[in-house]
């Protein structure tokens, strides 16, 4: 129980690192996605 709140800034930590990634892997999906629809 004296660890859980060390858990929950882990994990915090670790989505905040995580996010950036996450949007620079899903930003050029969603691009080229919109890309071949608008010239489609």
């Amino acid at each position: 129980m004296i660890m859980y709140p060390f858990i929950i800034l882990y994990n915090s930590a670790m989505i905040t690192c995580l996010t950036p990634f996450l949007i620079v892997t899903v930003s050029p999906l969603l691009t080229t996605d919109l890309i071949s629809s608008s010239t489609s």
